[in-house]
């Protein structure tokens, strides 16, 4: 019997403390549970 889920199911409730770099030289400072998808809607510019 498992005790407990997946590894992987564990690293979506993992928080994240991001800093970003803005163009202006400035810092962003963010927080998600999914890393790999906020840096991917930064890059596409979906959040500003």
């Amino acid at each position: 019997m498992r005790l407990e889920p997946p590894r992987s199911h564990h690293i979506s409730y993992v928080p994240f403390v991001y800093l970003l770099r803005c163009s202006d030289g400035s810092f962003y400072v963010g927080s998600t549970r999914d890393l790999e998808q906020r840096l991917t809607e930064h890059a596409l510019g979906v959040v500003k």
